[in-house]
């Protein structure tokens, strides 16, 4: 009895022994898919501030480093995300629809602009332009992103835009420099 007795309690062992081990597996392996769903979502934040750098540097592009001309670009295409309208009132810089209502959020004139401001919703989606250096609106500051974009003087016929990708609290998340060939010389003084 005493024979069948150890070979149970050895059993009993070699049971516990292999639970052991198959729970420690089982949290390394969910320990690694905890941890590859957050590279997951940290790739896709990166690729989406890519994807909205890159947007506004082809606009600056578009508008051949011409920061007004880009204020009132950004203006269309939140208009045109939003509503069936696109177009801008330049000297307002705000984007009207064919039937003249406002359709894009925008804030601040396009007279001799320098800098940009565009808000961003959680998603990455632009939802209003600020030009200049006017004070946000409550609505933008609420922002969870924002882009701050400078263009610096025209030398050389080079003009230069400079991006900074951030969070609601002022966190830089991600920066890119983008020059324009204009043609335009800058003028000497």
């Amino acid at each position: 009895m005493s024979s069948r007795r150890g070979r149970s309690s050895l059993f009993l062992i070699e049971l516990i022994l292999t639970v052991f081990i198959f729970s420690l597996a089982s949290a390394f392996c969910v320990r690694l898919l905890v941890y590859s769903h957050s590279m997951t979502g940290q790739a896709g934040l990166q690729s989406s501030q890519t994807a909205a750098a890159q947007t506004l540097a082809e606009t600056f592009i578009a508008a051949d480093g011409d920061a007004s001309e880009m204020g009132r670009l950004l203006a269309g295409r939140i208009g045109a995300d939003t509503a069936a309208g696109t177009g801008t009132d330049a000297g307002s810089g705000t984007a009207a629809a064919s039937d003249g209502k406002t359709q894009a959020p925008v804030s601040g004139t396009a007279a001799d602009v320098q800098s940009l401001t565009v808000y961003y919703d959680s998603g990455w989606s632009m939802q209003s332009v600020r030009i200049g250096t006017q004070k946000a609106q409550d609505s933008q500051q609420k922002a969870p992103y924002r882009a701050e974009l400078t263009v610096t003087g025209k030398t050389d016929g080079i003009a230069s835009l400079s991006i900074n990708l951030l969070s609601r609290d002022g966190k830089l998340l991600f920066h890119l420099e983008a020059d324009q060939y204009t043609g335009k010389e800058a003028a000497d003084e």
